[in-house]
């Protein structure tokens, strides 16, 4: 993460006309977004629609997102935790409505991944009731691939099967059954949901 102060700005015309007006700030240890509502408004003009993220700039988690502050008032707060002994990381990220860095009206994600960046669970609760939402958890094979995704709050699931070139069949939390044939190049020449098969063909 470059902790420099670099600003850019994009126009977006038609026919002369300019339609579009964005500017961006990357400052030390923030991004600052902002959209004008007016065509032709100035970079500080009160009714642009800002968007500040904010990352931690110090420790073993600098460089990563912190806070996004978003026009509506809304807000993301985001917290991380390592795990050495099992090489996870865990990412607790709280949106929604609140005061400070505090999100009170909202839903938390806990995130659980592993060592390569698979995504182990992802438990979602309501804030202020800690109702659980949607609970997931991924089964993977001996490659780190998903081949499960269950969510124990819905009891829906989701199955990923594999052959030498990727997911070669695949039902989601629907039940609806997709199948995927692979060509001589490893690349999909088939695929059938539904019922319907699409084709692929490719050049050169």
């Amino acid at each position: 993460y470059d902790y420099g102060r670099h600003l850019a700005s994009s126009f977006r015309r038609v026919l002369g006309v300019e339609v579009s007006r964005s500017y961006f700030a990357y400052l030390p240890g923030s991004n600052v977004a902002k959209r004008c509502v007016a065509a032709g408004a100035a970079y500080d003009a009160a009714s642009n629609l800002t968007t500040v993220t904010r990352f931690f700039t110090n420790g073993a988690f600098a460089g990563r997102t912190w806070k996004i502050e978003q026009p509506d008032g809304t807000m993301a707060v985001s917290g991380y935790g390592y795990d050495s002994g099992a090489g996870q990381l865990v990412t607790t990220n709280r949106t929604g409505a609140g005061s400070g860095d505090s999100v009170t009206n909202g839903t938390e994600t806990v995130t659980v991944v592993d060592a390569g960046g698979r995504v182990l669970s992802a438990v979602t609760r309501d804030i202020a009731s800690g109702i659980a939402i949607s609970e997931i958890q991924y089964t993977r094979d001996g490659l780190g691939r998903e081949t499960r995704a269950s969510n124990t709050v819905t009891g829906l699931f989701s199955e990923k099967e594999y052959d030498c070139c990727g997911i070669a069949a695949e039902t989601d939390e629907e039940g609806i059954a997709t199948s995927t044939l692979h060509d001589e190049l490893q690349q999909i020449y088939a695929s059938t949901r539904l019922g319907v098969t699409n084709y692929f063909h490719y050049d050169v």
